[in-house]
């Protein structure tokens, strides 16, 4: 009776583990479970594009400067976000601002579309640029996407989907859309 006792309480342990593995897993995504059910499609069909004139702000020999870009706009505010910041990233490489290639990974919105989380596939501030540089580079980022008539309030800037890391700012928090430099 006691080895029959014993294989039960062997077996169940093993479930209750197996379980527990079980929700670990999903609690940290290692795992991701979607309904059948609920299918998210994204057709072009919702999506409606045209052309507009955007403007690209960069600091260049101590002042601002405007390009003029023509970029396929749509309602999807989260990829005229992509479209403009790659964009901008395109014509800081073709200044020679930047030290190598930079793009835009992704761009997602909160669900309540007052935040933007822009990801880049490299860290876009030099890690020998002084505070300035560092600061006036992501203020061409907010400033274009504020000049476009981007709708939000603030944006948090990633490296791979995780915070950019700098030795002299701080990427933790959101940054305002409005900025930091005075308006002239």
């Amino acid at each position: 009776m006691n080895i029959m006792n014993s294989k039960k309480y062997t077996i169940l342990s093993l479930l209750a583990f197996g379980f527990g593995m079980l929700l670990c897993a999903l609690h940290y995504e290692w795992i991701v479970i979607r309904s059948p059910l609920k299918i998210t499609s994204y057709s072009a069909q919702n999506m409606q594009t045209g052309k507009k004139e955007t403007k690209l702000f960069f600091w260049q020999h101590n002042k601002w400067h405007q390009e003029t870009h023509t970029l396929l706009w749509s309602n999807d505010v989260a990829h005229n976000i992509s479209q403009l910041i790659t964009a901008l990233l395109n014509v800081l490489d073709d200044e020679h601002l930047l030290r190598k290639k930079i793009g835009v990974e992704s761009v997602a919105l909160t669900p309540s579309g007052m935040q933007a989380y822009i990801s880049f596939d490299h860290n876009p501030l030099p890690k020998d640029a002084n505070v300035h540089q560092k600061w006036l580079l992501i203020e061409s980022i907010l400033k274009t996407m504020r000049e476009n008539g981007i709708k939000i309030q603030d944006v948090q800037f990633l490296v791979y989907h995780e915070p950019l890391s700098d030795y002299h700012l701080d990427f933790n928090q959101p940054w305002p859309l409005n900025g930091f430099l005075s308006q002239k």
